[in-house]
């Protein structure tokens, strides 16, 4: 009887202790495993952080980029406005000088007085 009480109590101290150490190898698993969802929670937060950066950034870099597209084509459109301007300021100017020409050459000289010929 003695035996049998002593052989109880000795299996039951060695289940409780392997009962102890299963339940302390789960919190350690468990404690792993929050630790790693945590880590993944943060990982996937600075990841999100990273890309909403970089997409602000490409966002701006676009919005420069059409802005400074923008500006050249109103400078090339100034450019082409002075041109075309200088060009009919030029055209007229050579229209004016041509009908100038023109009056001239219009205009009699006046009849070169006579001269009696010589002798």
């Amino acid at each position: 009887m003695w035996k049998r009480e002593r052989s109880k109590s000795v299996t039951d101290i060695k289940r409780k202790l392997e009962e102890e150490t299963e339940k302390n190898k789960n919190k350690e698993t468990d404690l792993k495993n929050e630790k790693i969802k945590e880590a993944q929670k943060e990982f996937l937060a600075w990841k999100q952080k990273k890309e909403e950066f970089l997409n602000d950034e490409t966002r701006q870099q676009k919005k420069e980029k059409e802005e400074k597209r923008e500006e050249e084509t109103e400078s090339q459109l100034k450019r082409k406005e002075l041109a075309n301007e200088a060009y009919e300021n030029w055209i007229q100017l050579k229209e004016t000088e041509r009908e100038m020409i023109a009056d001239l050459v219009l205009i009699e000289a006046p009849p070169i007085p006579w001269i009696p010929p010589s002798n």
